[in-house]
């Protein structure tokens, strides 16, 4: 599957384009509908985090998650962004999916999949389309 960064604001995936800017809430189900997944929109939690200064190994893993998705995080280093999680309600059909979206200046700068419990394996975006 391609994927590549275009521009500022958008995202090529294949044959299709997403737009990176997040103005309103709607935007966010929008962008998780283009990945293949729906969530619990009653399970939104949105929290502040700091991206960290320096990247420690775990940061240059996730990051590198990023980057196969066309976003990178280094711009972002230092940082305050807000983090997004849904529970997955589908295409997962066991339970305990979370959906993460990182967003910086109502922009979308990166975005995950892990289980609920802590230490779970990071998925990529990407990886819900070839399930």
């Amino acid at each position: 599957m391609l994927c590549r960064g275009c521009g500022n604001d958008r995202l090529i995936v294949g044959e299709r384009e997403l737009d990176l800017r997040i103005r309103e809430e709607e935007d966010l189900y929008r962008t998780a509908a283009f990945f293949g997944l729906d969530v619990e929109k009653a399970s939104l939690c949105r929290e502040e985090i700091r991206i960290p200064m320096t990247f420690h190994q775990e940061y240059q893993n996730y990051n590198a998650l990023m980057k196969k998705i066309g976003l990178n995080l280094e711009p972002y280093q230092g940082k305050y962004c807000e983090l997004y999680t849904w529970e997955i309600s589908s295409p997962f059909p066991e339970k305990g999916k979370l959906l993460h979206l990182l967003m910086n200046d109502q922009r979308l700068i990166g975005g995950d999949i892990s289980g609920k419990e802590f230490g779970s394996e990071l998925k990529s975006l990407l990886d819900v389309k070839q399930n």
